[in-house]
């Protein structure tokens, strides 16, 4: 799915009209509905990266921008009035008159105002798209780090005057100029984003995850639990175990109680409920079907 068609998906859902033009390189977009009126006029960069001015007005009480399967980060520059919203439904995400912000569309928004007045220059990036093409510029700007980063930390930021610089540089319809200063942009953002202290590495509470896995697979793992724990949204908590791991959090709890099951039956002094229980289940015939799964017989054949 294209950032275009991606959009286009989410005002759909709302129920809102869309008005799509395209003049030469540039794509003008109007999204109408009882309570709002969206403008965007956008124009792709490179390969993965689009351009866009945006404005946003009315009533959004009800606008939730869901989370994409994609990774893309989306970020740019408040110009005109500002924003307050959620990340994830409980990390504050309010940005005003020069603000410049970053996030990532691997997160849940959702505006907590009634009535919104914004406009913004912004960019999306979809990540694996652009990396090659953009990696050919800027050796030492790490588009990916970036976007993790943003997935756990999104950033508003207080513009400083050669921020705004270029961002103005933006008013204008000459492709190069539009490229060369999309690139000084993401430079200055990666620099921005070097500087910002992070929470927990990725690999060393993702240990943590597993060794509790291991220890207390009987008992509710949720994924809500652990991100309450590490103070981390749930999209990053899944995408760093995913990436440590090769695996799912909820599969390695299934695993893992699977093994000791296993264990359990060819011990032999305990029936099948009674191990069903032990390692946290509570329905012996949901315990029984994923046994069957996991080794391909069922547990009456360990027995």
């Amino acid at each position: 799915m294209s950032l275009n068609e991606y959009y286009q998906s989410v005002f759909d859902k709302l129920g809102a009209k869309s008005h799509i033009l395209n003049t030469n390189e540039w794509q003008h977009s109007t999204y109408t509905h009882d309570n709002f009126i969206v403008q965007m006029k956008s124009i792709g960069l490179f390969d993965g990266v689009r351009l866009y001015f945006g404005s946003y007005r009315g009533d959004f009480k009800n606008f939730l921008r869901k989370a994409s399967s994609t990774e893309i980060l989306h970020f740019g520059y408040c110009t005109s009035g500002g924003f307050n919203g959620l990340v994830e439904g409980n990390t504050p995400f309010c940005m005003g008159l020069s603000d410049m912000w970053a996030c990532s569309m691997s997160n849940t928004i959702q505006c907590s105002d009634m009535i919104c007045s914004c406009e913004c220059i912004g960019f999306d990036i979809d990540i694996c798209r652009a990396k090659a093409e953009l990696g050919k510029f800027l050796k030492h700007c790490d588009i990916a780090y970036i976007h993790d980063c943003m997935v756990d930390n999104p950033l508003i930021y207080a513009a400083k005057k050669h921020i705004i610089n270029l961002f103005s540089k933006l008013h204008c319809h000459n492709s190069d100029i539009l490229r060369l200063t999309a690139l000084e942009i993401l430079m200055t953002l990666h620099t921005i984003v070097k500087e910002m202290p992070r929470n927990w590495q990725q690999e060393d509470y993702c240990k943590e995850i597993y060794a509790t896995i291991q220890k207390h697979c009987d008992k509710d793992l949720s994924l809500d639990y652990f991100a309450r724990i590490y103070d981390i949204s749930i999209a990053k908590l899944t995408r760093d175990f995913a990436k440590t791991y090769n695996t799912s959090i909820y599969q390695s709890i299934k695993q893992c109680r699977m093994q000791k099951a296993f264990y359990l039956l060819k011990k032999g002094d305990k029936n099948i409920t009674q191990i069903a229980s032990e390692v946290g289940y509570i329905n012996v015939s949901a315990f029984c079907k994923n046994f069957k799964q996991h080794f391909g017989k069922s547990p009456t054949k360990i027995i």
